[in-house]
């Protein structure tokens, strides 16, 4: 993934998010977190290479494809995932995703927070 191409991009289309990485030297996923426009929900791009099997306990998650292409794995199954499709993965479902710099809106509900989140290994 070209960091400094995804980072100037995301900081262009979205001036007031925070950009967060999941391994600084070589990311696989840089989220740009967008601000809080409700109590119930949180909004984030997602930039993805791929993501770490991982669950959430407490929250849903929207994802719809804004640029490229998605595979997502939900509970050891596969789905493609392409330009304006959407898909909502429930709490406590296993989930991944791999693509090629793939931008997918994240809307969490509630707000997406690290304690909810606990990697599968």
């Amino acid at each position: 993934m070209n960091k400094e191409n995804v980072v100037s991009q995301l900081r262009k289309e979205y001036p007031e998010g925070n950009i967060i990485f999941n391994n600084l030297d070589n990311p696989t996923e840089i989220i740009c977190e967008l601000q809080q426009t409700s109590r119930d929900s949180s909004t984030a791009i997602a930039v993805i290479e791929r993501s770490l099997p991982h669950l959430h306990k407490k929250t849903t998650e929207e994802y719809e494809i804004l640029k490229g292409e998605l595979k997502l794995t939900v509970d050891g199954k596969d789905y493609l995932l392409k330009k304006e499709e959407m898909f909502v993965i429930e709490p406590n479902k296993v989930h991944m995703a791999q693509g090629n710099e793939t931008w997918v809106k994240v809307i969490s509900t509630p707000p997406w927070s690290p304690e909810d989140q606990i990697l599968v290994s």
